[in-house]
């Protein structure tokens, strides 16, 4: 998709639509609904483009909590500072410690 910085080509095109239908002396009612179009096009566009990315985000989470939760290998996550925030089951199996 062709991205004009921060806007969304649709409400360019739109813009574009209006220079172009003025110089061709088209109604404004017929043009009104040209960009009543694009814009809700645009809102549309956003509003899947933004679905789609939380459930990438949303699969790429249960993705990592299945790996960390069945890894046969010992995991650890650990903060900034150096604290053991969460161990895997097989963590604690293999160091025979509950209190990891």
């Amino acid at each position: 998709m062709t991205d004009f910085g921060h806007y969304d080509y649709r409400l360019v095109a739109a813009s574009v639509l209006v220079a172009i239908v003025s110089s061709f002396n088209m109604s404004f009612y017929t043009l009104g609904f040209i960009m009543v179009g694009l814009l809700l096009g645009a809102i549309l566009h956003a509003y899947f483009k933004r679905n789609r990315a939380i459930e990438r985000h949303r699969f790429s989470e249960q993705h990592f909590h299945s790996l960390f939760k069945y890894s046969p290998f010992l995991v650890l996550l650990i903060d900034l500072n150096g604290r053991i925030i969460n161990v895997n089951p097989m963590s604690k199996q293999r160091t025979s410690r509950s209190s990891l």
